[in-house]
């Protein structure tokens, strides 16, 4: 049987709309799980790997995944797509990176 998973959201008024029923919702979030907690679970599942030997990889995994959205890729594993994205505006066709006018951001779509 599957496990059943809840995910809780808390609902804000909808400003976009004049409705008083309209709302939206964020996520609720509950805490976090580092590349160590998932080794932790992958082990509790009956890994035979070590704790760490599994933590090393999902380390390594990470850094791979950064310099290769650094490059431009796209990264799509379990868990979505990984796209880098700049936000801001450039005054001419050479125009150089401003930090203070332009930010370098990401985006993740889910599977």
């Amino acid at each position: 049987m599957a496990e059943e998973i809840i995910l809780s959201a808390d609902l804000y008024n909808n400003a976009v709309t004049e409705r008083t029923d309209d709302y939206t919702a964020k996520p609720r979030v509950t805490g976090a799980v580092r590349n160590r907690q998932v080794a932790e679970r992958i082990a509790a599942r009956g890994s035979e790997f070590r704790v760490e030997t599994v933590e090393h990889i999902l380390n390594m995994a990470d850094q791979e995944k950064v310099l290769a959205i650094a490059e431009g890729k796209s990264v799509i594993d379990g868990v979505g797509q990984f796209l880098v994205n700049i936000i801001g505006s450039f005054i001419g066709e050479k125009a150089p990176f401003d930090p203070n006018e332009t930010q370098v951001g990401g985006n993740v779509h889910n599977r």
